[in-house]
């Protein structure tokens, strides 16, 4: 049990403080986008939106973290974080290059609030 609880704290010379700075395997993120199929007569107010998903669009993400230190007396690890994503095309069901138009959500809940919640 001692044993145990030594790899995995996170602490130089740890199982778990090595995969942790370093991860032994690649790290991949997927994105997944509705894109508008009706742009005009969603924005003329004619029709709701069709969308159709894309993707996923591929991304290996690769962390560093750096200036790793141990402060109170241990019990906390401060560390300045990088990231890096790469973009698979192997991986991905499309590329960089798609134009892909969708919904600005925020815009849409905000005018829904102003127009109907909000007394004029």
């Amino acid at each position: 049990m001692k044993l145990l609880l030594q790899n995995v704290k996170l602490v130089p010379g740890s199982e778990a403080y090595s995969t942790w700075l370093e991860p032994p395997a690649p790290i991949y993120v997927n994105f997944y986008f509705f894109n508008v199929t009706n742009v005009q007569q969603f924005v003329d107010g004619s029709g709701r939106p069709h969308v159709v998903e894309r993707g996923p669009y591929v991304y290996r993400s690769i962390q560093n973290r750096t200036d790793v230190e141990l402060i109170n007396d241990g019990a906390t690890l401060r560390y300045r974080l990088q990231k890096w994503y790469i973009f698979d095309a192997n991986r991905s069901h499309g590329s960089e290059d798609d134009l892909i138009t969708t919904v600005n959500i925020p815009l849409v809940v905000s005018h829904v609030l102003v127009t109907y919640f909000i007394p004029h």
